[in-house]
């Protein structure tokens, strides 16, 4: 027979996994496009919408070499867009790298950029909810 202590112990450890799944399973993955399919100079969504532990993929689209890169001086919290920032170039089309939402991102506007077409006006803004 089960003790009761050893009961409670396996249904709270059952709870958290459960809770935890579900968090994970809550969070979602969004595509950017990098250069459009037309050749423009533009991320394709430019304006995101996110929530902590989502994850954003940044695709290498057309016209290329592209980053996404947050300016922390524009965004809600520098130390959070420094940690999402990609910096470094991608050349072919179809490569790609993933940014994750951190847990403990503060609510607000992040305005990110292509450090090779920022002049062009190839920027966007993640607006994390």
């Amino acid at each position: 027979m089960i003790s009761w202590s050893k009961f409670a112990a396996c249904s709270l450890a059952a709870l958290v996994a459960v809770c935890a799944t579900g968090l994970a399973a809550g969070a979602k993955e969004i595509e950017v496009k990098m250069g459009a399919d037309t050749g423009r100079l533009v991320y394709v969504p430019a304006k995101i919408d996110a929530a902590p532990g989502d994850t954003i993929k940044w695709t290498m689209n057309k016209a290329g070499p592209h980053n996404a890169v947050f300016d922390a001086a524009k965004s809600a919290d520098p130390a959070g867009a420094k940690a999402m920032s990609q910096s470094k170039l991608l050349n072919k089309p179809k490569d790609s790298y993933i940014s994750t939402i951190p847990a403990n991102a503060k609510k607000g506007d992040y305005a990110f950029y292509c450090t090779p077409h920022k002049s062009t006006g190839m920027v966007g803004t993640l607006t994390i909810k």
